[in-house]
């Protein structure tokens, strides 16, 4: 019953960990440079906006896979079942950041930065 119980927790633990890092890359948005950037046409808001919720989504992977570690050794393979719906929500902004990496360069420095996109398309 109790293992039931903390299962119950962990499930919890991740959807609130996704909330989070969700929220947190909205919120953190506002300070970035690109929040307020049209340079040259450049899709910057939409290139920034997915970067920084990927930093955050990552940093929520990270956190939900070390409640996983953690409480795994007390509550065996069901902790997984629970914090799936965290790591596969997390993985998609994660990937997109890896996509814009790839295809920006110098995206903290404002007068630097350049992409390969070029318009919305």
């Amino acid at each position: 019953m109790a293992k039931i119980r903390y299962s119950s927790v962990v499930a919890l633990t991740g959807v609130l960990v996704y909330g989070a890092a969700m929220y947190a890359g909205d919120v953190a948005y506002d300070s970035f440079w690109t929040s307020r950037s049209t340079i040259s046409g450049v899709p910057w808001y939409f290139i920034g906006r997915v970067f920084i919720t990927a930093i955050f989504a990552a940093a929520g992977l990270l956190l939900a896979l070390g409640v996983g570690l953690l409480t795994h050794v007390r509550l065996g393979k069901d902790v997984w079942v629970g914090l799936a719906p965290a790591l596969l929500f997390l993985s998609p902004p994660v990937g997109q950041g890896v996509n814009v990496l790839l295809h920006t360069d110098h995206i903290w420095d404002r007068s630097a930065a350049s992409t390969e996109w070029q318009t919305f398309d």
